[in-house]
């Protein structure tokens, strides 16, 4: 069932077009990773799909209304973003920020509510930085920590903007497997822009890949790994095989 409907989307920066007739679905309990170089247009998309921007010229809607009609805060109790290398300069502690999550639903935190916070901030690995000062942590644990609130605002869609370049390894191997669970479990969608190509292979549902503001590519893993598309979204050659790639040059 589709949650988000991108229909025909256009957008520009002044005078200058941007991103051009983009159209895509995106469905309850997807995993989807989005690929592109830099400047492709990842960041803005994301911005007109949380409602954060306005389109030039096309739709977004969610759960069948267009986005830009919801107001602020319902949209919080729906649809929670994390950004990359996101910096926070006030010195709350990192579960004073965990439980902002909760902010949209409640405009206060009740006692049966810190057993929530507390387990996810255990499954995100973040409960031992709990009465820590999240301007003391190092960015990779902040952005654990930011991750954490996003899950307590208990979203149907959560977006990712490269928010776990900053992770370890272990830590995004951990975050993702999570993730990925809460899908399963909940119906939560997630999508996530992304470097990592191999990972994104590996581990999404469908992959969304731009080039130049246009969408190229919009399909399942398998359906997509072919030398062409590195060519056409990275001007690289690779060559394919097995369900793996190696890239062997430029175009």
């Amino acid at each position: 069932m589709s949650l988000l409907s991108v229909k025909e989307l256009c957008f520009s920066y002044g005078k200058t077009p941007f991103l051009d007739n983009i159209s895509f679905d995106i469905n309850e309990g997807e995993f989807v990773s989005v690929l592109g170089a830099n400047g492709s247009g990842k960041s803005t998309l994301f911005s007109l799909m949380n409602g954060a921007k306005r389109p030039d010229s096309g739709t977004v809607s969610y759960k069948g209304r267009n986005i830009s009609s919801i107001r602020t805060k319902e949209r919080a109790k729906e649809i929670a973003a994390v950004f990359q290398n996101t910096e926070c300069k006030f010195p709350f502690t990192c579960f004073e920020i965990a439980e902002m999550g909760l902010f949209p639903h409640k405009p206060r935190t009740e006692p049966e509510d810190i057993d929530l916070i507390k387990g996810i901030m255990e499954r995100t690995d973040t409960l031992q930085f709990a009465d820590k000062l999240i301007t003391e942590l190092s960015g990779g644990e902040s952005q654990r920590v930011l991750l954490a609130r996003a899950l307590v605002q208990r979203p149907s869609l959560l977006l990712l903007d490269e928010a776990m370049s900053g992770f370890d390894i272990a830590a995004r191997i951990k975050m993702t497997a999570l993730l990925k669970e809460l899908t399963r479990t909940s119906g939560m969608s997630v999508v996530l822009i992304r470097h990592d190509i191999e990972a994104a292979f590996m581990e999404s549902d469908r992959i969304l890949a731009l080039k130049n503001g246009a969408l190229l590519y919009n399909g399942a893993p398998d359906d997509l790994m072919s030398e062409k598309f590195f060519s056409d979204i990275y001007s690289v050659r690779a060559e394919t095989e097995n369900g793996r790639f190696y890239i062997t040059g430029t175009d």
